[in-house]
């Protein structure tokens, strides 16, 4: 899931002085960012690439592309795997 928040402030009169984005993103199956699996690592980096490309679009642009939105919802690993994961 991703949160999308802005916060602006402004002096009465006068011209914005302050515009603050947050981003929050969340998910299930945290516990693999941690993971040392080899297989586990390249997916995890190439979710944070992700997020980073989520980042620079929300400051450059003000939003976060379709693209890149789809790339975050994207599962990890699948059920199963998650699963196998667990029992080790």
């Amino acid at each position: 899931m991703l949160l999308f928040k802005h916060f602006y402030v402004a002096q009465k009169g006068q011209e914005l002085k302050l515009k603050q984005f947050t981003l929050e993103i969340y998910r299930n199956c945290g516990m693999l960012l941690k993971k040392e699996d080899a297989k586990i690592k390249s997916k995890v980096a190439l979710y944070l690439e992700h997020v980073n490309a989520a980042g620079f679009e929300m400051i450059s642009q003000d939003k976060v592309s379709v693209d890149t939105i789809r790339e975050l919802e994207k599962e990890l690993v699948s059920l199963d795997e998650y699963l196998e994961i667990l029992r080790m």
